[in-house]
């Protein structure tokens, strides 16, 4: 763009508008540092895009367990109210003397107190074996205990704790009364 600037009465002389040098490095830097703003979001934003699916299956994962826990019997022995005989939390393929768990006696467990101190690596489906999807994507934890509900003495109280990955953990709480 030219504008023409009179300097004297009869002599023009041709001006130029337009960017200095200055003004053009100011605006590149400018540009720049906002550009490395924007893109810095986005990384962040794509770099945590999983989080909810990993959670969902967290989710999804510690409902199925809860789901699986909640479907079995209050306990052992029906006669035994208080459940302190020596069958509490055994299984019918250990002695009378009881010991932990493990998941190859999942398809055994008969009722819920046999998920009490539940602690696996990884995913099992309901008759002991791997999950082949989830394999050993999340640690699963259970804790049982008894507590005293609306009038019922002895209520189970069943927690189960899915981690793994970078969410925060995932606990569902849920009770089995002696209802059978």
């Amino acid at each position: 763009m030219t504008h023409r600037v009179m300097i004297f009465p009869g002599h023009f002389r041709i001006r130029m508008s337009g960017f200095t040098l200055i003004e053009l490095i100011m605006y590149i830097l400018i540009v720049g540092v906002a550009l490395t703003g924007v893109l810095s979001s986005f990384q962040t934003a794509t770099a945590h895009s999983s989080d909810p699916m990993l959670r969902k299956q967290a989710m999804t994962v510690a409902e199925m367990m809860m789901e699986q826990i909640l479907a079995k019997s209050f306990q052992n022995d029906p006669s035994d109210f208080s459940n302190s005989s020596s069958t509490a939390g055994c299984t019918p393929t250990t002695t009378i003397t009881c010991r932990t768990n493990t998941p190859a006696d999942l398809p055994n467990y008969n009722d819920v107190a046999d998920y009490s101190g539940w602690s696996q690596n990884a995913v099992y489906q309901q008759d002991g074996t791997l999950n082949a999807v989830l394999g050993s994507s999340y640690n699963v934890a259970v804790t049982v205990g008894s507590v005293a509900l609306n009038g019922v003495p002895v209520v189970r109280q069943i927690s189960v704790t899915v981690s793994g990955g970078s969410f925060d953990p995932v606990t569902l709480v849920g009770y089995r009364a002696p209802y059978e």
